[in-house]
């Protein structure tokens, strides 16, 4: 006869996490976008670690997604109501399968820019190389992976080579790791992976109370699905999902033998998966299905720990189990085949049993010899209930990511690049050029070198000699940078728009983005003319849809950080006032009927304060505060007195920069 337990209504509200608040001494200084990833959403221990965790962070106010592939389990759904948003991705799968993978990063990378994340983290190791490659091409400012398992041991040869030349890649632009166990973040260290990323260890939590002081369930024959015997048997618990890799099968067989000789034993396996079918068939081809009870998911797997003698972990691949911990907090050892980490939890002969990895036949002969032997026995669950779970609370694990992303949030900023640039923008006869003047003068009087764009773009030279300089600087940045100044300047003028103004506009911001990326870091650039403003003489007479700030972002890293941009903020009277009086003309504003056109120039102001709108968004995205100055263009102080305060507040940001590099 099989055993099989019936699939009454689970009450699932009864293993909500038990969530704690943010520390009171810590508060946030504003909320965060935190986006997380992983492929499965199964009722698995990497899943449940990564909603505990997006639980506390929405608990503790920040803003959290989390992104899974299909297939998700509804119970997840029930179980987080609205407190924090799941999207589900088609072409985000659990195996590996190129042409999804590639739709996936795709679109990953568009759905982070659509919801401008300060923080991804990915989970497992598919959700992992796939999330991160997306982020780093969205420029998300912090990127987290915790490595649940390593996906490179026990694996072939082939595939090991894979995953470790993947995880290498990855570790270059992520800007922390968190394992799960010491073993996991040894195995990283011991593959050349992450050496100069920081490995946190911080142990997966769970409301481990439930487990301390569970008792067994007092209707135990009913909870199993039955059994013959009139005594209580010795029990042995597997809890895992059904997985090749958790080895259920090969566990069955090695314990076959064992379980046939003993009329007092009962193997319990609780849990769900792909391999459970082939699990039932095999104990009635065995002869042991009056020995097996398939329970399925069971929701107060701590009963079903207080119910056995001892619990076991078979797992030919894992991080540090959550199984495994909750066995020892509920006071039973565990025989376990070796794992990475797993002398964290299991003391050898104090609280369990620790086997050979590759032969479960020993496994399953320490299990039966433990229960031929009451007093051992006794002695390991004494061992149990004495060790130190504590590590292990959700609690403790919420509090710890809380100040790892801290700590990369501020390690992240005090690395950034040095500031290169001085970018102005305004409206036209706002004074950008007279300021930025005096701040050339003032700067080199205390450093060099110091470059001004005017002499780099050639604009005081005579018109031909102008146009060939800028041809040389163009020619120069496309046999770079090809790729960059092609899809930094996307969307320049829609439509295909041609005439005149088209030519100009595209001449003149392909002129300024190559002069940014010759900058590099020769010096601090002065730049009247910018990008920002190459932006706003696009959108003015090409419309408000041209010339998009996003590609500008994506491409030119460089440009947000490691710029310090000064909007000039002047009203329109006095710009109109100072451009009627100019003899040169430097700006297509300057000619009577536009300088007489109220209405161009309310859309322009519109346009000047959107783009600075735009460019502040973008630096706190990266953690960049200060890096926008607003000063006016007009009023009692001189054009010195405002360089004067530009080059203070310059020296400033620089002193925070570099004081940040030493703590």
């Amino acid at each position: 006869m099989l055993f099989l337990r019936s699939h009454e209504a689970a009450n699932w509200s009864a293993i909500q996490p038990a969530l704690m608040p943010c520390p009171a001494g810590e508060p946030t200084v504003r909320p965060l976008n935190i986006v997380h990833v992983i492929t499965r959403l199964v009722l698995g221990g990497a899943e449940e670690n990564t909603i505990a965790t997006c639980l506390h962070q929405a608990a503790c106010g920040h803003h959290v997604t989390l992104i899974h592939g299909p297939g998700a389990n509804p119970i997840w759904a029930e179980r987080i109501g609205d407190r924090f948003r799941l999207i589900s991705m088609d072409a985000l799968v659990h195996p590996i399968s190129p042409v999804a993978d590639l739709v996936a990063l795709r679109d990953l990378r568009q759905l982070y820019r659509q919801l401008q994340p300060d923080i991804v983290h990915t989970h497992e190791s598919k959700a992992g190389i796939v999330g991160r490659v997306a982020a780093a091409a969205a420029r998300v400012p912090l990127i987290v992976h915790t490595i649940h398992i390593a996906p490179f041991v026990a694996v072939s040869g082939g595939q090991r080579l894979l995953y470790v030349d993947a995880e290498r890649a990855c570790a270059h632009f992520t800007h922390l790791l968190i394992a799960v166990s010491r073993g996991m973040q040894q195995a990283y260290l011991d593959a050349g992976i992450g050496g100069d990323v920081p490995i946190q260890v911080i142990h997966s939590g769970m409301p481990l109370d439930r487990f301390t002081s569970a008792v067994p369930p007092l209707d135990w024959r009913n909870r199993i699905g039955g059994w013959n015997g009139k005594e209580r048997p010795h029990f042995i618990l597997k809890i895992a999902a059904f997985e090749e890799r958790k080895r259920q099968l090969p566990l069955l067989r090695a314990m076959a033998a064992g379980l046939r000789e003993r009329s007092n034993a009962c193997l319990l396996f609780a849990g769900d998966g792909p391999e459970r079918l082939r699990c039932e068939e095999e104990v009635r081809v065995l002869g042991i299905a009056d020995k097996v009870r398939f329970l399925g998911h069971d929701p107060a797997p701590w009963e079903l720990i207080a119910l056995a003698d001892l619990c076991v972990h078979a797992a030919e691949r894992e991080g540090l189990p959550r199984t495994a911990v909750q066995a020892i907090a509920g006071g039973k050892p565990l025989v376990v085949a070796r794992l990475p980490g797993i002398e964290e939890i299991v003391a050898d002969n104090i609280n369990g049993i620790i086997t050979d990895a590759d032969d479960l036949a020993v496994t399953a002969a320490q299990i039966f010899a433990l229960l031929d032997s009451p007093h051992r026995l006794a002695q390991l669950q004494h061992g149990a209930r004495s060790t130190n779970v504590s590590s292990w609370r959700e609690e403790m694990m919420g509090e710890r990511i809380d100040r790892a992303y801290a700590s990369a949030l501020a390690s992240s900023v005090a690395q950034q690049r040095p500031i290169t640039t001085v970018e102005f923008l305004g409206l036209p006869g706002s004074g950008k050029t007279t300021v930025a003047r005096k701040l050339l003068c003032l700067l080199r009087e205390q450093r060099a070198p110091v470059r001004f764009s005017r002499d780099a773009m050639g604009d005081e030279l005579p018109f031909l000699r102008r146009s060939l300089r800028r041809l040389a600087l163009l020619t120069r940045a496309f046999l770079r940078s090809p790729h960059a100044m092609f899809l930094a300047s996307q969307g320049l003028t829609p439509h295909q728009r041609g005439g005149k103004d088209a030519v100009k506009t595209r001449w003149n911001f392909l002129s300024v983005l190559a002069m940014h990326l010759r900058q590099g870091h020769n010096g601090l650039l002065i730049a009247d003319q910018g990008l920002a403003q190459a932006i706003w003489t696009a959108r003015i007479h090409h419309g408000r849809d041209a010339a998009p700030a996003e590609p500008v972002f994506n491409q030119l890293d460089g440009w947000i950080g490691e710029t310090l941009f000064i909007h000039v903020e002047a009203p329109t009277a006095v710009a109109r006032q100072r451009l009627a009086r100019r003899r040169r003309h430097t700006s297509r504003f300057q000619n009577a009927e536009s300088i007489a056109n109220l209405a161009l120039w309310a859309r322009g102001e519109e346009a000047i304060e959107h783009i600075a709108d735009e460019i502040e968004g973008e630096l706190e995205r990266r953690h960049l505060p200060g890096r926008l100055l607003r000063i006016s263009g007009d009023g009692g102080d001189t054009p010195l007195d405002r360089a004067q305060h530009i080059s203070d507040y310059l020296c400033q940001l620089e002193r925070e920069d570099r004081n940040g590099l030493r703590s």
